[in-house]
């Protein structure tokens, strides 16, 4: 194997496990949830349904029960979290799991990691192709803001600030300034791009590309 196809494959298999790591320990965690959660119920469920089905088909309703206990919970506790209330009570336990210790690491990088990659994807406001690094070579970006009026007053363009993320992560990248009429807007969700990015232009977005270019944005 030489050190093209070497390389390749590397990249090939950190794609893949980066693209089904979320979905793995989303669904590892509401199986340990609902597992949990069908054993406290069992004794309540167990004499309902036993005599009148076979013991395969109570454990599985019961397996079942238990999944939609799960998604009530984590629904319960999202509308909880977004009132006042709820928020007071979600900052008590936040600082309470700052404070064990081994476990308030884990908690902590945990915690920053989603709200880091929140934090990017709330600040991209379209997705873009741009021609980068070079002419006829396009890369997918991200408009983050117009760019300062300092540098807009020594260009004669109109310039926007792109964020250029890197494959196959995606809150690594490049910083450029391009002129409004040198981007081509895209029918594209910043989740569908972070996946496209991320898998190395394996998972492809089902909605439609936009080809053209749009001159004064979108």
């Amino acid at each position: 194997m030489n050190k093209t196809t070497r390389s390749s494959s590397q990249n090939y298999l950190i794609t893949g496990f980066l693209t089904i790591l979320p979905i793995f320990l989303t669904v590892y965690i509401i199986y340990l949830i609902s597992n949990f959660l069908s054993r406290l119920s069992s004794p309540l469920l167990e004499p309902i349904l036993r005599p009148h089905l076979a013991v395969t088909y109570s454990d599985f309703l019961i397996f079942i029960s238990g999944i939609l206990m799960t998604i009530i919970i984590i629904w319960t506790i999202g509308l909880v979290v977004t009132n006042f209330f709820g928020k007071k009570i979600f900052l008590m336990f936040d600082r309470l799991f700052e404070r064990i210790p081994f476990f308030k690491n884990i908690y902590i990088s945990i915690r920053r990691l989603i709200e880091h990659l929140t934090m990017t994807k709330m600040a991209f406001r379209k997705v873009v192709l741009l021609e980068y690094p070079r002419k006829g070579i396009y890369s997918i970006g991200f408009i983050t803001s117009e760019t300062m009026e300092q540098i807009q007053q020594v260009t004669p363009e109109h310039l926007i600030n792109i964020f250029v993320p890197t494959t196959p992560n995606p809150t690594s990248g490049v910083l450029v300034m391009v002129p409004r009429e040198e981007v081509i807007y895209l029918k594209m969700t910043t989740d569908e791009a972070f996946f496209f990015i991320m898998s190395g232009g394996i998972v492809t977005p089902g909605s439609e590309i936009g080809g053209a270019r749009e001159i004064h944005g979108p």
